[in-house]
């Protein structure tokens, strides 16, 4: 009798600690996707300013970037797919994933974030990043 109460005893803990942990764990796992994300993505933002700045105006297609910023666009598993809409100076950068599991947008840009937009966003990482999902 006393090994089956030990036994529904350590069961029950078991039980409760997959479940307490498990959205460490997915958590733990969105994290460093997005930061792959983030740092894969960065010299693609780095390039942006760079003609930006030397040009006067953004690149309309990222395209223009290759090869005097950057040798190829980044590739990544985890983003569905990127665009930059540009305007004179201005630019937004948008990575498209769902790699965490949800819907995200990933996006970079000039002029900044405002901070109503930082308050209402998921995420803003590395001073840079602006990310929105589901």
């Amino acid at each position: 009798m006393k090994k089956v109460a030990i036994f529904g005893t350590l069961a029950a803990i078991i039980a409760g600690l997959f479940f307490i942990i498990s959205p460490l764990i997915k958590r733990t796992q969105a994290f460093f996707i997005e930061d792959s994300i983030h740092g894969r993505y960065f010299p693609v933002v780095r390039a942006i300013l760079e003609f930006t700045e030397e040009k006067g105006v953004a690149p309309r297609e990222l395209a223009e970037l290759i090869p005097e910023y950057l040798q190829s666009l980044p590739e990544s598993k985890h983003v569905d797919r990127l665009k930059i809409m540009s305007e004179g100076e201005n630019w937004t950068l948008t990575l498209y994933s769902e790699a965490t599991g949800q819907h995200r947008t990933y996006q970079a840009r000039r002029p900044n974030f405002t901070d109503k937009e930082i308050e209402s966003s998921l995420l803003f990482y590395h001073d840079t990043w602006l990310v929105e999902g589901d």
